[in-house]
């Protein structure tokens, strides 16, 4: 003996491919705000990061601390 639901027995397929089709449309757009949102949260980070740095003008007398290239492999 097999018991239908009320979704089973009301089950119209034209309606489920016309809801999977909405689902799609909305998931597009949920996707593109999302990108939006995330633009601007990493816009303002910058922002808020870049305004505690302090530059420092360099000089040609003054030391830096450059990048060294290793001239042999077998030495690190």
């Amino acid at each position: 003996m097999v018991f239908l639901t009320l979704r089973v027995e009301h089950y119209e397929e034209k309606a489920f491919e016309e809801g999977l089709f909405y689902n799609i449309d909305q998931m597009e757009e949920r996707k593109a705000k999302a990108q939006l949102r995330m633009l601007a949260y990493k816009t303002t980070m910058a922002r808020l990061y870049n305004r505690k740095v302090c530059p420092r003008p360099i000089k040609v007398s003054d030391l830096v601390l450059g990048k060294t290239k290793v001239s042999d492999s077998m030495r690190s």
